[in-house]
């Protein structure tokens, strides 16, 4: 290639670079012209009630005594049409930490609009009107209103903060619940500060660049991180803005990234958490100053990669999440296996020393005494064990908040109310009172979607539950709820592993879900008339028991109205004779609704011959996967257990013409499996259907098995048996 070329190409490269970083530049509150107004953009997005024209994120550094995260943020947004005026109500979330909240230090808010005579119009919002509402233990919002708004109008705000925890940086979300016209995320970040990359769903359409950028720092934090050679060191002496700061600055590296014309999110049943799939970016900061392949050949790596690392004593809990039976390691190459022990090591001792965490449970010895007094007429462990779990559960009251945090257990306990860290806490040292070995666990419920367990951090976490040491078992306990068994979690609990807090006993542990398992049995006549008479029976056991129990318990009705509603599925043209449920309060046992009625609902009756539903009330008449193609993965909370057994006794003077034939069929490897078959006995005809969900996840990849599997599941239970009068 001919040194023209060369330079023909290197010049190239260079203008684009520039050009992306050119188009990005920040987006002040830039004149709204009448133009801009009058742009339609109905016509490009014609079923939106709004669009998002501009977002921009920036994340920089103050580093002054010590260091500080600034963020910015920008939005500008078109009302398309009326259901639009909602996005006038905006709700900013504002992080913190267990102890301080961030404040916001600008913002800004306008509404453009035309008047009468054709000229753009600009309203402020009336900043006396902004509220600062917190969401929970670590969150707040700024809530406020744009005024004057109306379709067509565009609304922008901006906003800032400076934050004290630089440990994770705020997500940033590339795709929004409306059409996005252009989002931008820069960072700068300084050289000597080392931050690992965390990215959510598919980010091949984001563009990229990086440029070198001065970034001042102070006296005081040039000497407090020992910066003590400027010759050698990354360190320049400034002009006039450097004598301001202290005279000193470092390195720093300019990223951006951009995403352009991006649609609304798209929602999809069964997701466990859309914000894992949600394109976006955050930073994960690490003080550690080891890097990448320095000990890839340690001693100390190969006693992880083979499982062999002392595990704690008395639980045997891994140290690392990868060692966990049943999931794949996958490997990053931004932190090593020493380094992620290590700093997994240093957030259990965190928490120990912490004031509202570790040191609530060396206080208040008359919690231990309760617990001691609740339990003591009673000798085994396990009975101990359930007895002060349903004392806790019972007299606390949840408010609403997870947390990982709490303050003075011993008023939460007299007041009957407080977080979920404040009743799980209550309930560790009554348990330790009763002399059980007791310990936290920080979960990450399911709503708040997977942890990310390579790159360690306690802000993974929203939730600490139980891990009670048994004679025969270890049992993961949480005090929230009032209808799971003991042994049982918490449907939102349910989320593959837990974090365990101690001095020795630290390390992950697996969470198991019970089955969802509920079985269904009928016994009825059919007399000539093509009318149904019986019994129907279904006993719900482990979590389907827990299911039904918060049935009642978020929504009390009539044993009648939860037959009707939950039994017989709304049947109409019935008569219900009789109907019974059982064991409503006991969570330890099944939870069994049954009833005895009458109906001709199921049955047909042409000329000669008799069609039967057999599956009656239990049929799954439509596939809930009707889409061919999926985007998310589906992800079911527990596996599902679904079995039905039918009995009919043929009416006299009819014969079997003809029944459904049986079938089996598996989803996957070991996914799942149904099996259903019908089979004559006499005058007796007898229908089993086995449904068995196994595997809790399923990629997008996998899901047109788990579409079709549910296609043989509804044509087959759609299936009817059919009866012929017997010529005398």
């Amino acid at each position: 290639m001919s040194m023209h070329k060369i330079l023909t190409s290197l010049l190239l490269i260079i203008l684009n670079a520039n050009c992306l970083f050119a188009q990005v530049a920040f987006p002040k509150f830039s004149k709204i012209r009448a133009s801009d107004l009058r742009t339609n953009w109905e016509r490009d997005y014609p079923n939106t009630p709004a669009v998002i024209l501009h977002d921009y994120g920036e994340v920089a550094f103050e580093l002054n005594s010590r260091a500080k995260v600034r963020y910015t943020f920008h939005r500008r947004i078109k009302i398309l049409n009326a259901e639009g005026l909602e996005y006038a109500q905006v709700r900013i979330p504002i992080q913190g930490t267990s102890t301080r909240r961030n404040r916001i230090q600008k913002l800004d808010a306008f509404t453009y609009r035309l008047n009468l005579a054709g000229k753009v119009m600009k309203a402020g919002i009336d900043k006396r009107m902004v509220e600062e509402v917190q969401i929970d233990e670590t969150n707040w919002e700024l809530r406020f209103k744009f005024p004057l708004v109306e379709v067509g109008a565009i609304l922008e705000y901006t906003y800032s903060y400076l934050a004290d925890d630089m440990r994770l940086i705020r997500l940033w979300n590339f795709q929004q619940d409306l059409p996005l016209v252009l989002s931008e995320y820069h960072t700068f970040f300084p050289e000597n500060l080392t931050f690992y990359k965390l990215t959510h769903g598919d980010l091949s359409f984001v563009e990229f660049a990086q440029e070198i950028y001065d970034q001042p720092i102070s006296k005081d934090y040039y000497f407090s991180n020992r910066f003590t050679s400027l010759s050698n060191g990354p360190f320049d002496l400034r002009g006039e803005a450097g004598d301001r700061l202290g005279g000193f600055s470092i390195k720093g590296i300019h990223s951006v990234f951009i995403a352009k014309d991006m649609p609304p999110i798209e929602r999809e049943p069964h997701v466990q958490s859309i914000r894992d799939y949600v394109p976006g970016l955050s930073f994960r900061f690490s003080d550690s100053r080891e890097r990448e392949g320095t000990t890839k050949a340690s001693a100390f790596n190969k006693k992880l990669a083979a499982n062999r690392l002392k595990e704690s004593e008395l639980l045997g809990l891994p140290r690392l999440p990868h060692q966990l039976p049943g999931y794949q390691w996958l490997e990053t190459s931004a932190m090593s296996l020493r380094q992620q022990a290590r700093e997994w090591e240093a957030a259990n001792k965190e928490l120990l020393r912490h004031t509202r965490f570790g040191r609530q449970l060396d206080k208040y010895e008359e919690l231990e005494q309760r617990g001691n007094r609740i339990a003591r007429r009673y000798r085994e462990p396990t009975r101990k064990a359930s007895i002060i779990y349903d004392h806790v559960r019972k007299r606390m009251e949840w408010n609403g908040t997870y947390s990982m945090y709490a303050s003075n257990l011993e008023k939460a306990y007299e007041q009957k109310s407080g977080s979920s860290a404040a009743i799980n806490l209550i309930l560790i040292k009554m348990l330790r009172g009763a002399g059980l070995n007791a310990f936290p666990a920080l979960i990450r419920t399911r709503d708040k979607g997977q942890i990310i367990h390579l790159l360690p951090g306690l802000d993974h976490f929203n939730h600490v539950i139980v891990v009670v040491q048994l004679p025969d078992q270890i049992a993961l306990i949480d005090g929230l709820s009032e209808v799971v068994a003991f042994g049982m979690l918490p449907r939102n609990d349910l989320n593959r592993m837990g974090f365990v807090i101690d001095k020795d006993e630290w390390g992950w542990i697996q969470i198991n879900p019970e089955d969802i398992f509920s079985r269904t049995y009928g016994s009825f006549d059919l007399d000539a008339s093509g009318r149904l008479s019986g019994s129907v029976e279904v006993t719900h056991s482990e979590y389907s028991a827990a299911i039904e129990r918060g049935r009642w318990k978020n929504d009390p009705m009539e044993d009648r109205e939860y037959v009707n509603q939950y039994v017989l599925n709304g049947l109409k043209n019935s008569e219900v004779y009789e109907y019974k449920i059982r064991n409503l309060q006991e969570t330890d046992t099944v939870f069994i609704a049954s009833c005895t009625f009458s109906t001709s609902e199921f049955v047909e009756v042409v000329n000669d011959y008799m069609f039967v539903q057999p599956m009656m009330t239990r049929m799954v008449s439509e596939n809930p996967f009707p889409a061919v193609e999926r985007t998310y993965p589906v992800s079911f909370a527990a596996p599902t257990r679904d079995y039905y057994l039918f009995g009919m006794k043929v009416p006299s003077g009819y014969e079997v013409a003809q029944m459904p034939s049986p079938i089996y069929v598996r989803l996957g490897e070991k996914g799942g499996e149904f099996v259903y078959n019908v089979f004559q006995d006499g005058e007796y005809l007898f229908i089993t259907s086995a449904i068995h969900l196994a595997q809790t996840y399923f990629s997008s990849r996998a899901y047109p098995e788990l579409n079709d599997f549910f296609d043989y599941i509804v044509a087959k239970h759609g299936e009817d048996i059919v009866l012929r009068k017997i010529n005398q």
